[in-house]
């Protein structure tokens, strides 16, 4: 398979990696949701540690200040991952990541070769295999995956070919081993 990733494909990997993942959502929507509430109740011990004390105008602009920095932003992840993915493609240093790639898939693994390097990984190299709509995502480790757009498959034969080969190669911890903890 030779392809070219582009900026949606990178935004993409990195939305599901951040956010869609099995997981990932209800982890940053429970972590925001504790900051918000032990403020809240630090706010709240204050306003009541203070006898006689009514609730004040600016209690609850600190209450509505604290709502826009920590919940807030969970309605804003996808736009603030399109910031980063477009700042981390734009950085010289990652000239590489949209170049062309050709993707082997063997018995033995998946090699990776482009203009600047060439990669093999075993398939017990692969900690984590997601399959979306649109693409394989073949983990690595917890941030870097091989990802594969299922655009660049011409027919469901190869697609069903694909997902056999994946099926029968991919150690079974990284085909459930993320989803029991």
């Amino acid at each position: 398979m030779n392809f070219e990733l582009t900026r949606e494909d990178y935004f993409n990997y990195a939305y599901y990696t951040g956010y869609l993942a099995p997981g990932k959502k209800a982890e940053l929507i429970k972590s925001r949701l504790k900051i918000f509430l032990f403020y809240l109740l630090i706010l709240l011990l204050v306003k009541f540690s203070s006898a006689g004390e009514t609730f004040t105008t600016f209690f609850f602009f600190s209450v509505f200040m604290l709502a826009c920095i920590y919940l807030i932003p969970l309605f804003t992840v996808d736009v603030d991952t399109r910031k980063q993915t477009i700042a981390f493609l734009e950085n010289p240093l990652n000239h590489n990541v949209l170049i062309n790639t050709e993707v082997t898939i063997s018995e033995t693994g998946v090699a990776a070769k482009d203009m600047f390097t060439e990669s093999k990984y075993r398939w017990d190299c692969v900690t984590k295999n997601e399959e979306t709509k649109d693409y394989y995502f073949l983990y690595l480790n917890s941030v870097q995956a091989i990802i594969i757009p299922k655009r660049i498959l011409k027919s469901e034969i190869e697609k069903e070919n694909l997902s056999k080969m994946l099926a029968q190669h991919i150690p079974f911890n990284a085909e459930v081993g993320h989803l029991v903890k």
